[in-house]
C-alpha cells in the first residue's frame, strides 16, 4: 500500500540525489552513507531473526 504523504526509503533515497530545483546533484559518498544507513537495521534484524526465519522456512519445506 501506498500513500503520497508516507513515501518509500527507496524514493527517499532517489529525491535525496536531487537536493533543490537546481540542476546539482548529491556527491556519491553521501548518497552511499544514505544507503547504508537504510541497509544496517535490516541487516542486524536478519542477523537476529536468522534462526527464526531459517526454521520456518525449514518447516514449510517438509512433507508429511
Amino acid at each position: 500500500m501506498y500513500f503520497p504523504s508516507y513515501p518509500t526509503v527507496a524514493y527517499a533515497l532517489y529525491t535525496f540525489q536531487f537536493p533543490g530545483a537546481g540542476n546539482k546533484t548529491t556527491g556519491v559518498p553521501y548518497i552511499m552513507a544514505a544507503c547504508i544507513l537504510v541497509a544496517v537495521p535490516i541487516i542486524i534484524a536478519f542477523v537476529l531473526l536468522r534462526n527464526k526465519i531459517i526454521g520456518t522456512v525449514a518447516i514449510g519445506g517438509l512433507k508429511g
